[in-house]
């Protein structure tokens, strides 16, 4: 079976895939849980604060990029959450290193975005 053939028949669980694949924020050391789900300005917001005051290394950074790539990925936008989950990766692996679990889950969500959305 061809890769977009069984991605088609899929779509509605790759988002769930997306989900268990996205550590949790507390994954990290420091990052802060929310009570609700961030909206999309929120989590915009709080990315342009870490890089304005040039905190790319703050745990909470690489929560904001996990988010942002999920809520994207939920709503299908798997071309714009790519980007996101390559700085993602790239964070955690400056701040946890790259055989941590978190980093281990960013790089799996991201070769399962790439390889979505090499296949549309």
């Amino acid at each position: 079976m061809k890769l977009p053939s069984l991605l088609a028949g899929l779509a509605p669980c790759a988002a769930l895939a997306f989900a268990v694949a996205i550590p949790a924020p507390s994954a990290l050391a420091g990052a802060e849980v929310p009570d609700r789900p961030a909206t999309e300005a929120e989590l915009l917001d709080r990315l342009s604060a870490f890089e304005r005051e040039e905190q790319p290394s703050d745990p909470a950074y690489v929560a904001a990029l996990s988010r942002l790539s999920l809520l994207y990925v939920n709503q299908g936008r798997h071309a714009e959450a790519v980007p996101l989950l390559r700085r993602a990766l790239a964070a955690s692996e400056r701040i946890a290193g790259p055989d941590h679990p978190a980093t281990r889950e960013i790089r799996a969500s991201l070769m399962l975005a790439e390889a979505f959305v090499g296949a549309r």
